[in-house]
């Protein structure tokens, strides 16, 4: 049986998960005040926010101008409505975002998916796909699966792509700097956009 837990926080804490041994689901309500769900965990209140380490799946409420902080999850992470920054270390899983900020992300050995984003996306390794919705700009390291980047209205570099890429409604400039080892495909690209090397074909509308 999981164990539940209520601790207050402010309108817009930072919210630290060091590790978390399962899957991690956080997602906002309009109170100051962070719920926790968890079998096993531990939590540490700052004067910043609230640190924790969960040793199986972990569930959160959080005030929805939270950020968040986060080290290794060992499952699948999922991220709704959450409109403060996010960084993250590494994902063992897939990445789900629908809602934050500014994200900055390590490793994800899964699959990504982030859409609604109200600032810039970085990450340096996905070991799955990749798909970005609605976002501003977008940078990237090594994507191992293909990528998908629709409606962004922001740059978007891109280093290495080892699927196919899609691109459509960019807003900014677009940079391939090393390669794309599948095809691409482009459209309305309202800027720039600059290839270095692509080993499948190109489909530019």
């Amino acid at each position: 049986i999981m164990s539940q837990e209520r601790i207050e926080t402010n309108k817009a804490p930072l919210i630290q998960v060091e590790t978390c041994h399962g899957d991690l689901v956080i997602r906002s309500w309009s109170e100051t005040a962070v719920s926790i769900q968890s079998h096993q965990y531990k939590a540490k209140e700052t004067e910043a926010g609230l640190t924790l380490t969960s040793y199986g799946t972990l569930n959160l409420i959080v005030p929805e101008n939270a950020s968040l902080s986060l080290g290794n999850v060992r499952g699948n992470l999922i991220v709704n409505q959450v409109n403060g920054d996010l960084s993250l270390q590494t994902a063992d899983g897939n990445v789900t975002l629908v809602g934050p900020n500014q994200v900055k992300i390590n490793t994800v050995n899964g699959n990504l998916s982030a859409k609604q984003l109200g600032g810039d996306f970085s990450v340096e390794t996905v070991n799955g796909n990749a798909t970005w919705h609605q976002v501003q700009g977008v940078n990237t390291g090594t994507i191992n699966g293909n990528s998908h980047i629709h409606f962004a209205q922001g740059a978007v570099n891109l280093q290495k792509i080892n699927g196919n890429v899609s691109l459509r409604s960019i807003s900014g400039a677009v940079h391939i700097t090393q390669k794309v080892n599948g095809n691409l495909n482009a459209s309305q690209i309202d800027s720039i956009l600059n290839l270095n090397l692509v080993n499948g074909n190109i489909r530019l509308d």
